[in-house]
């Protein structure tokens, strides 16, 4: 494809991968959204939006990647014509109609609409119009095949019944007539002339061939056994183009559906049962118009003396009393030791089975126990081993006596500190300790979630104030929770904790209880560092550090939260963060289940 710009002409730049490099472009289409489509004799669909190139093949549902033509519909869709069937782009999705669905040929060379609601298309086997509404309900699904083709042939005065619509499209003229382009010379059609042909055929059974007889139908046929083969002719009366009649067949008792057989006039059957069947033809004229109550003809195929049911139900009945007598006792017999077996096993099995399992949870919880203490037990050593050291070198110093006075006060506010440090870190392992507990004794009642969210803000004033941060408490709701007030509130105490230790000098922390179709809420938002998709992944896990630092030195072991997720489950509560990225921000959502409570007004505490 080649674009004219100014006074030269260049290849297109988009148009320059392999993909396209080696297939030859079709068509050239521009809809009304200024897109520019084009196709290949190959490599499916293109359409070029600005600098943008958009591919369409098999892969997104196109019908062949041989696509010959588009036409846009009012309604914005296009369809495109391919060797394949007629495919149509709506709203991104690509539905597709064949030959299956009623199309009079595989190739669609071009799409053209008439004045009168009807779109002409043309291939390798003439050239046929159908209802644009009704090609439309047949890609929605809201019927499986089109109802109103009108196809054109040598049958109807063609001289051959290829069109090469493909290289050159079809032309309409001032008074609305179609010239299209054939292998030999071009097609005249006034669309506005087209007729129908609305007359039923009548439909016939003209004989039954058997492998003994020729039998002309008749009521009240009967065949002997013996016959094994049936052959049934049949046709149906048209003068107008009878060789476009088309025939469904089905044998009432032998075929589930009716049997599609095209123009062809006669079917055979063999190795029938013996019993009474019945054979229906219905057939339908060029236009497609069926005469859907056709001819039918009954007959009886009789069965051989031991096919009979007499026959078959006195056999059946001497080998039940020979039988019963005989065998009657040993299958009670064996029936009775099969049932005291298998309840013998099934409650065996269900004992192993307790077992097992009971033996199974015990073992993982002994592993994750021991998993735990194990990874508490190094997070411990490795917390607490770089405060140790500095304390022992300040204190050996001190020891010497060679310190100076103004450096030995100084010394000893480092040891004091780094002991505070210590104690805070003992603090966290132990309260984080918890999340190990398999079971954990709450001391459950109502409790507001507003006293709740009021004392977790007022135990952490002066942590905030130490960083120049600000709390701001908004209550909208007096809802009560059943639940454990201590572990509640270091739950959340937690969150605020966190938000203090990652958030900025003189930022923000705001503290949200609110309520909606009983569900508790309470969100603690920050202006920290945000979270990356991978710290939400691992942040209520045991002992993961995430990406954000705390901004003043805190120290970190990598459990509260998951010690917030630990309270909140056993609390059948719902916790979660959300993040627009690193350095927007994160906020904690906490839902917990309510009762009853009085509503009060919306109120803002700042703090």
């Amino acid at each position: 494809m080649y674009r004219f710009a100014g006074d030269s002409l260049y290849p297109h730049q988009l148009l320059n991968n392999k993909d396209f490099a080696r297939h030859s472009i079709t068509f050239i289409y521009e809809s009304s959204d200024k897109s520019i489509w084009f196709g290949t004799d190959g490599n499916g669909l293109g359409r070029i939006v600005g600098d943008s190139l958009i591919t369409y093949t098999t892969k997104q549902g196109l019908a062949a990647g041989v696509v010959f033509c588009a036409l846009e519909q009012p309604d914005g869709s296009i369809l495109f014509g391919t060797n394949a069937g007629i495919s149509r782009l709506r709203q991104g999705k690509l539905t597709n109609v064949t030959i299956q669905n009623g199309l009079f040929a595989q190739s669609a060379f071009f799409l053209v609409p008439d004045s009168i609601g009807r779109i002409w298309t043309g291939g390798n086997r003439g050239i046929s119009c159908f209802s644009a509404k009704d090609l439309n309900e047949v890609l929605d699904g809201v019927r499986p095949v089109l109802s109103t083709v009108k196809a054109f042939d040598r049958s109807d005065g063609m001289k051959t019944s290829e069109v090469t619509g493909a290289s050159m499209p079809p032309q309409q003229t001032t008074t609305g007539e179609f010239w299209i382009p054939t292998g030999k010379g071009v097609v005249v059609i006034n669309p506005y002339r087209i007729k129908y042909n609305q007359l039923i055929p009548p439909v016939k059974i003209e004989q039954i061939r058997t492998d003994k007889e020729l039998i002309v139908p008749r009521a009240n046929l009967s065949f002997p056994p013996d016959v094994q083969r049936f052959d049934f002719h049949y046709t149906a009366l048209s003068f107008l183009a009878p060789e476009k009649m088309k025939f469904k067949v089905k044998l009432e008792g032998f075929d589930h559906d009716w049997i599609d057989m095209g123009n062809t006039r006669e079917i055979t059957y063999t190795n029938l049962a013996p019993k009474v069947y019945t054979f229906r033809v219905k057939a339908c004229n060029n236009d497609h118009i069926w005469n859907e109550e056709g001819a039918s003809l009954s007959f009886k195929l009789e069965p051989h003396f031991y096919q009979t049911i007499w026959f078959i139900g006195l056999c059946t009945v001497s080998l039940v009393l020979v039988g019963v007598g005989a065998w009657s006792w040993r299958i009670r017999q064996l029936n009775l030791k099969q049932e005291e077996l298998r309840l013998l096993v099934e409650e065996r099995t269900k004992a192993l089975q307790a077992e097992k399992e009971n033996s199974e949870r015990q073992r993982q919880i002994a592993e994750e126990a021991s998993e735990f203490k194990t990874e508490l037990i190094g997070v411990a050593a490795n917390e607490l081993r770089t405060p140790l050291k500095s304390i022992s070198d300040f204190t050996a110093m001190l020891l010497n006596g060679q310190v100076p006075l103004h450096l030995q006060v100084q010394y000893l506010n480092i040891i004091r500190d780094l002991a505070n440090r210590m104690t805070v870190t003992v603090d966290k392992l132990l309260d984080s300790s918890l999340i190990g507990v398999e079971s954990l004794v709450l001391r459950k009642r109502d409790i507001s979630l507003k006293g709740l969210a009021e004392l977790a803000v007022l135990r952490h004033q002066d942590l905030a104030a130490k960083k120049s941060q600000r709390i701001e408490l908004s209550i909208k709701s007096n809802a009560l929770i059943y639940g454990d007030e201590d572990r509640l509130t270091e739950m959340v105490g937690q969150l605020i904790s966190n938000a203090i230790k990652y958030s900025p000098f003189g930022s923000t922390i705001w503290v949200t209880v609110s309520e909606e179709n009983h569900v508790g809420r309470i969100e603690v938002r920050d202006e920290g560092q945000g979270l990356s998709e991978e710290d939400k992944f691992l942040m209520f896990r045991k002992f993961q550090r995430l990406s954000a630092q705390p901004t003043g030195g805190e120290t970190s072991v990598g459990l509260g939260l998951a010690l917030v997720k630990r309270i909140v489950d056993l609390h059948s509560g719902k916790v979660w963060a959300e993040s627009q990225g690193k350095g927007k921000g994160a906020t904690f959502i906490v839902e917990l289940p309510t009762v009853e409570a009085p509503a009060i007004n919306p109120a803002k505490v700042s703090s």
